[in-house]
């Protein structure tokens, strides 16, 4: 599994910005009412011949419906460059089986950390 970080060699990594100029820090576009970043990381895993993985986080716009469709666009077109000629879903292809899951309701007094629950999985290579 991936959570043991010893069995993985971490590729490469970077971000990018959910708005019309993707490389700009900061940027939002559209009706965005807040700049949005997604992050992504290529891995190997030591331990299954040699396999990668692309994980990628975003946080979509809470308010803009125009940047949330606009994001949505433009992280599929991003992922697919980053992926090469294949991507791995997490929880979408048969590559993975999720072992356990988790949404994290975790707050301070009723104060919370984003406007929507984090959702967490342990995954293991399809064997």
């Amino acid at each position: 599994t991936l959570h043991d970080l010893s069995s993985v060699v971490w590729l490469e990594s970077g971000q990018f910005w959910l708005s019309e100029n993707p490389d700009e820090k900061f940027s939002k576009s559209w009706d965005s009412s807040l700049p949005r970043v997604a992050t992504w990381v290529r891995l190997k895993d030591k331990k299954s011949d040699g396999r990668e993985v692309l994980f990628a986080n975003t946080h979509f716009d809470h308010r803009g419906v125009e940047a949330r469709r606009r994001s949505a666009a433009l992280l599929r077109t991003r992922l697919t460059k980053l992926a090469h000629p294949r991507i791995d879903w997490i929880l979408s292809t048969s590559h993975f089986t999720a072992n356990e899951s988790l949404i994290d309701r975790t707050n301070d007094n009723a104060r919370f950390p984003s406007d929507h629950f984090p959702v967490t999985a342990v995954l293991q290579w399809s064997k």
